[in-house]
């Protein structure tokens, strides 16, 4: 089951019912490589492009599609 944002985390003293984990270690995306250049997307469809300067950049990239995290 994927994980669903919420604006409050949930109440205490509910054991069992519910699990929360907060995600701190950055960000889950989709990279797509096409005519040679990198677009990062996040799984609601939010552009996450252009890439940080440590990714290759310059370099010229196949085209293709791979699961990032």
């Amino acid at each position: 089951m994927a994980a669903e944002a919420r604006a409050t985390l949930p109440p205490e003293g509910r054991p069992g019912s519910m699990f929360w984990q907060q995600k701190l270690d950055g960000y889950r995306v989709i990279v797509y490589v096409r005519a040679g250049r990198l677009y990062l997307q996040s799984r609601s469809g939010a552009d996450l492009t252009p890439p940080p300067r440590t990714s290759g950049r310059g370099r010229r990239h196949q085209r293709g599609l791979g699961p990032g995290q």
